[in-house]
């Protein structure tokens, strides 16, 4: 039977806690977008190449936001982990052609993904709102990817 959702992988992921990451993401991408020193890319870079393709409990940025959401005495708040992935999937992208980008030193490229990542890390921070999975579901409705369950 196939049906429209989220991809779905039964793991748990600490939602406040990429809360939190996704705000560092959103500091670091404004960093650059001053600075234009991609420095500031790269920990995210490695943040979400880890956490996509290594896992996201030993990502070193998720466990930092984990740690300081128990300072600040915040709640944990658990979702599966799956729509998270496939928005980490879509960040890699996007991060990937940045850095190429960067590489042949495509201005207008590195401003349209630059702000377009800001927008999608702040939707996630402020409004709890995850794009990837938003993508996701339209695609699912246009019937270009299907999901068995």
């Amino acid at each position: 039977m196939s049906t429209i959702a989220c991809p779905l992988n039964f793991k748990s992921i600490n939602s406040n806690a990429m809360r939190v990451n996704t705000a560092a993401y959103f500091v670091l991408l404004a960093a650059y977008l001053y600075t234009q020193n991609i420095l500031f890319v790269i920990p995210m870079y490695l943040d979400i190449t880890w956490m996509l393709f290594i896992g996201f409990n030993s990502a070193p940025m998720y466990n930092i936001s984990i740690r300081v959401l128990k300072l600040l005495r915040v709640k944990e708040t658990r979702t599966d982990s799956g729509p998270k992935r496939f928005a980490w999937g879509m960040a890699f992208f996007m991060l990937s052609l940045l850095m190429i980008a960067e590489i042949f030193q495509i201005e207008q490229m590195i401003l349209i993904i630059t702000l377009k990542s800001m927008v999608f890390t702040l939707a996630e921070t402020t409004l709890n709102f995850c794009v990837g999975c938003f993508i996701y579901k339209t695609l699912a409705h246009t019937r270009i990817i299907t999901v068995a369950i």
